[in-house]
């Protein structure tokens, strides 16, 4: 399938209009479908005796979709003029991408620990749950203690799976802990984007006062400032998606590298280097200006 015909193939499936978008949008459709395409089409020329040995990447894939959907729907919020929803989109996508990278890194112990954190999460909110619900009127204490119930038994059920897949990845039985979400960021050499973009996405679904704060203050200085504020607002989503993008071709690309699919990991390269370029040159537009060296090595790329 060509450039266009994805770009247009992705429209009309999300029913939009392809020909209104910026040059660094259609880069996005096209990178997120190609590494798509690409990474599913080498996971199905993947050896049987990798597919039936190795457990792991029947979990792994699974996850790598995840990330699809939501790097998709922060393309499609942005491309139907729903920029803020695309922030958090972006964020989302950007969090899962850390999160996949992270277990890539030792697939069994850490999809083991993904899972076991999941687990005792659950257990622990429904135990919250139902002490709130203990200081409840009668009426409410009941209704409230049934669906704690009927919670518990779904937990139940989770829980007797994830042993069962639990005991096959990791044998020995000792699960590593499942680290906070600044170590995942370090741990796959991301910690100072945790500290910038990352933290700046994660306002956006808190509904912090940054942007209300900004409309006020370009009410009070003048129309020209309130223009070049409401500008600088649209680039900073615009290279927020950029970045969620290119997390997204990185991602496959460390999927495809870790399980010898050649031809998947040149298409995910190729997208994570032209998205970096793009988010690169969105900067310029959001008060931010790259030193002289790391402009030099994006110019590398």
């Amino acid at each position: 399938m060509t450039s266009t015909n994805a770009i247009n193939a992705f429209a009309e499936q999300h029913s939009f209009d392809a020909g209104a978008l910026q040059v660094e949008e259609l880069d996005g459709i096209r990178c997120a479908v190609d590494c798509h395409n690409a990474i599913n089409n080498g996971y199905a020329s993947l050896p049987s005796d990798v597919l039936e040995q190795d457990m792991a990447v029947g979990l792994i894939w699974p996850l790598y979709e995840r990330c699809t959907e939501r790097v998709y729907g922060a393309l499609v919020a942005m491309t139907t003029s729903c920029a803020a929803s695309s922030e958090v989109l972006a964020r989302a996508t950007i969090e899962a991408t850390v999160i996949f990278r992270y277990i890539l890194g030792d697939c069994n112990g850490r999809l083991a620990s993904f899972f076991q954190d999941h687990l005792d999460q659950a257990e622990r909110q429904e135990k919250q749950w139902r002490r709130e619900a203990e200081q409840l009127r009668e009426l409410e204490r009941t209704e409230h203690l049934a669906a704690c119930d009927y919670r518990r038994q779904g937990i139940a059920a989770i829980k007797e799976f994830v042993e069962l897949i639990n005991s096959q990845l990791v044998p020995s039985g000792s699960i590593p802990a499942w680290p906070n979400i600044a170590l995942r960021f370090q741990a796959v050499g991301d910690r100072i984007a945790y500290r910038t973009s990352y933290a700046r996405l994660c306002a956006e679904p808190h509904l912090d006062a940054e942007e209300t704060l900004r409309y006020f203050i370009g009410k009070v200085m003048g129309p020209e400032l309130l223009e070049a504020m409401a500008v600088e607002t649209i680039m900073f989503s615009r290279f927020l998606l950029a970045d969620a993008v290119r997390a997204y071709a990185e991602a496959g690309k460390e999927f495809a590298s870790s399980y010898g699919m050649s031809s998947a990991m040149r298409t995910c390269v190729a997208a994570q280097e032209l998205m970096h370029r793009h988010s690169i040159n969105l900067s310029n537009h959001i008060g931010a200006h790259p030193s002289a060296e790391f402009r030099e090595d994006s110019s590398q790329d």
